[in-house]
């Protein structure tokens, strides 16, 4: 698409991303009511998941569009494998591998709809569908899946304990964001599979289907754990992964709410009347993360901008990077894009954006020097937060530093200084210009312990006011008295 329409509107990218979500809504109703859901409970539970403000990641975030068409392949390999039709078996397979090129997610999507037909005692029907997507998929890892499997050596050491409670904080987690019951995620389950169970014994409706897409999201969680434990259990939580796993908990959610619904028409309007307030609740939360999103892309679009006329304006640079959130944009990316056109018409960029494009593009931190100017210009330490600042001596400045060390540098024009520090940690610069305006995120580097680093500004008349890691000594050299 970047060829299409480049970057000059937002909207074709997350229209995509919406449709595929609105597929997988879609979808989940025909497997609700093929499930033996109430129709009127598969239309709520369809409602609360269209406008699923808990999983919002899913809907405001085009990127996120490799997790929404994996579960809606999935959901669509899950209906056509129940159907007794061999031609649809044979689309089963072709949503299963088609899936394949989405996201990780298709791969427990894949076994979801494997599981689902032998649980109705179709055996051979679930290899069809899953046997030629593994072929691939291994044929994938064995030739080039397996080159990023290097960063995760360090799976082997997690514990069964603990991807254990990365699935139950997933899965009550799921539960507690969805409905906004938080510390009752484990009950609202147990209530869930309970009357489900009632209901599909009352009824004698199969509940194959929905008991593999449950088995699903556990699995979910479980690959997620194996691979992310060491982030955190709250990761769990995140909204893409509460969007994928409320899918597939959906139809069991259908058959709890069925019971209820069907022994009599008040029963029924508070069975409705629980699904508009779940339907209102993430609706609300919706509109809160959109407004939220939508200011911070609206910042990270004045800073894109803000960085192509920078380098578009031949202005010396010293780093490559864009932003810090953007890895994959650097400096003869973004000149492309502009000298392509698929940026859109800038503003004139406000003098904040221009100085956080300067702060990622004109300042950077190197474990060799930048060679300066032939005649670099005297950088002055004009302040700390602590005591007065030491006697330059011999163009060096020796810090006898504590806890929460700041030293503001102003360069009148490009320079770099050299710094050391006693104690390994992080050095958070904030680039501020002369009028005293500062960037709203600071460059955050890896600092070694005793081992010289260089700090090169090249944006004149500015000052860089520098966090340092927390030491006895800290010297600066390259400084003017």
């Amino acid at each position: 698409m970047i060829a299409t329409v480049g970057l000059r509107s937002y909207v074709p990218y997350v229209t995509i991303a919406l449709l595929t979500h609105l597929v997988a809504a879609h979808l989940l109703w025909r497997i609700m009511r093929r499930t033996g859901t109430d129709p009127w409970v598969a239309t709520g539970l369809a409602a609360v998941f269209t406008v699923l403000g808990a999983g919002h990641d899913n809907l405001l975030w085009a990127f996120q569009l490799g997790f929404n068409a994996a579960l809606a392949l999935g959901l669509l390999a899950i209906i056509l494998v129940a159907d007794d039709r061999r031609r649809r078996h044979v689309g089963a397979v072709g949503a299963a591998v088609v899936s394949l090129l989405t996201s990780g997610v298709a791969v427990v999507m894949v076994g979801v709809a494997g599981l689902a037909a032998a649980l109705r005692g179709r055996v051979r029907t679930a290899a069809l569908v899953v046997a030629p997507a593994a072929v691939v998929y291994v044929t994938w890892l064995a030739g080039y899946g397996q080159q990023g499997l290097g960063s995760h050596a360090h799976l082997a050491q997690r514990s069964i304990g603990g991807v254990a409670r990365y699935v139950w904080v997933g899965m009550a987690g799921t539960a507690e964001e969805v409905t906004g019951l938080h510390g009752w995620g484990g009950l609202v389950l147990l209530v869930t599979a309970v009357l489900a169970a009632s209901t599909a014994r009352r009824r004698a409706v199969s509940w194959g289907v929905p008991i593999a897409m449950a088995v699903g999201a556990m699995t979910l969680f479980a690959l997620i754990g194996v691979g992310r434990t060491g982030a955190g259990l709250s990761l769990a939580r995140s909204p893409r992964y509460v969007y994928v796993a409320t899918g597939l908990l959906l139809p069991l959610a259908g058959l709890a709410l069925t019971g209820p619904a069907a022994g009599s028409s008040t029963r029924r309007t508070l069975v409705m009347v629980l699904l508009v307030a779940l339907t209102w609740r993430n609706w609300s939360l919706l509109v809160d993360a959109a407004r939220i999103t939508g200011e911070d892309e609206q910042h990270l679009k004045a800073h894109i901008l803000a960085a192509a006329d920078l380098v578009e304006s031949g202005a010396p640079l010293v780093s490559a990077q864009v932003a810090s959130g953007l890895p994959n944009l650097q400096a003869p990316e973004l000149r492309a894009l502009a000298a392509r056109g698929a940026l859109p018409e800038p503003d004139r960029p406000s003098p904040v954006a221009r100085l956080e494009a300067a702060a990622n593009l004109q300042m950077d931190l190197t474990a060799t020097a930048v060679r300066p100017p032939a005649r670099q210009p005297s950088v002055q330490v004009t302040g700390v937060s602590f005591g007065t600042v030491p006697p330059v001596r011999d163009g060096c400045v020796t810090f006898a530093a504590g806890d929460h060390t700041q030293i503001a540098l102003t360069f009148p024009g490009p320079a770099t200084v050299r710094l050391r520090t006693s104690h390994a940690g992080e050095l958070v610069a904030y680039l501020a210009d002369a009028d005293g305006r500062g960037v709203r995120h600071p460059r955050v580097w890896p600092f070694p312990e005793d081992t010289p680093q260089f700090l090169t500004v090249t944006r004149p008349d500015s000052t860089v006011f520098l966090e340092v890691p927390v030491a006895d000594r800290i010297r600066v050299c390259g400084v003017g008295p």
